[in-house]
């Protein structure tokens, strides 16, 4: 289990957004701000998945986006990549799989 984000590593973040996505970006944002933040609206739909209980980003490939930039790993690694799989329930369906069920999360 990972610690939360702490305050300080939140302003890092919004800045971050602010200064590469949407400057109109505030730290009070909440998703109902989104349709408003066009560009960050952009940035949501083409890297981010947002489920109950996480919220993951990831890099796309260089080909037209101005904020990836070059992937720094082998190639055919970074294509096995993506996003945490939705929550799938065990057996008991009480509680739901581990990740490490999931190749890539290994």
């Amino acid at each position: 289990m990972y610690d939360t984000v702490d305050n300080a590593d939140m302003s890092k973040v919004v800045n971050l957004l602010k200064e590469k996505i949407d400057d109109s970006v505030e730290s009070t944002d909440k998703s109902s701000n989104l349709p408003q933040r066009k560009m960050m609206q952009k940035f949501m739909d083409s890297h981010c998945r947002s489920r109950q209980y996480f919220f993951s980003v990831k890099k796309c490939l260089p080909s037209g986006c101005e904020l990836c930039g070059d992937v720094v790993m082998p190639y055919d690694e970074f294509q096995k990549l993506d996003h945490l799989p939705d929550p799938v329930p065990d057996e008991s369906g009480e509680h739901y799989k581990s990740f490490q069920v999931f190749p890539f999360c290994r």
